[in-house]
């Protein structure tokens, strides 16, 4: 579905080459991670400018999902990688995606204009990638 970004994301990691299946998974749980990360500095940064109240409002919602997303569910998808329990790394990838989900309905919510669209489709199409590919292990 997001071959493009597959084989890019792919490609931006030398070890991407000579590795196994389980290797590209743990490649793109990393850069899902990164981009996790990547998204919630952005929040914060945004937070940081907002007057609206609204949108600040979003903005917590949204650095909230990402914390889980960084401190849970992502680190959870790699030890369960790690242990060969696919389902459920598959189960806590979801999870993440559900948070940056959330975090852009957050701003539907209120008829807002998400500022964080791009960042959120980006993290949501990786954690469809990482889902994808453990689903072939």
């Amino acid at each position: 579905m997001y071959h493009d970004l597959c084989v890019s994301s792919l490609k931006s990691n030398p070890k991407s080459a000579g590795a196994d299946v389980k290797g590209l998974a743990r490649i793109i749980l990393e850069l899902f991670l990164d981009a996790a990360k990547d998204n919630r500095v952005q929040v914060k940064k945004l937070l940081r400018g907002a007057t609206d109240p609204a949108i600040q409002q979003c903005l917590d919602v949204c650095s909230d999902e990402y914390a889980s997303a960084i401190n849970v569910w992502i680190p959870l998808a790699f030890k369960y990688l790690e242990l060969n329990s696919i389902p459920d790394a598959i189960t806590e990838v979801s999870n993440a995606s559900g948070d940056a989900e959330t975090c852009e309905e957050s701003f539907g919510e209120l008829s807002r204009p998400s500022p964080l669209t791009a960042n959120n489709n980006n993290v949501l199409h990786l954690g469809k990638i990482a889902e994808d590919i453990m689903s072939t292990l």
